[in-house]
């Protein structure tokens, strides 16, 4: 998945509308990943797709640029 290197620098700024914009382009993709990775149920899926926004929210700041930011969000999918 590729994101705007633009949008990337907003999110790492705090931008709201930045981080509104991310949310609707990925929560689908990501839903996804969370459903087709692990045996849970839709409930559960969509409570850890709701942690992990709130942990890309808040460790934004540990993003590091020499990888990809899929990589940073795959990470912590996996991590969560």
């Amino acid at each position: 998945m590729q994101f705007d290197p633009i949008l990337i620098e907003r999110l790492i700024q705090h931008d709201d509308l930045a981080f509104a914009q991310f949310y609707e382009q990925s929560a689908d993709v990501f839903f996804r990943y969370i459903m087709t990775h692990y045996s849970l149920s839709e409930q559960e899926c969509y409570d850890i797709l709701s942690d992990v926004y709130l942990k890309i929210r808040q460790n934004i700041d540990k993003y590091d640029e020499k990888y990809t930011f899929w990589q940073y969000v795959r990470t912590i999918l996996k991590n969560h």
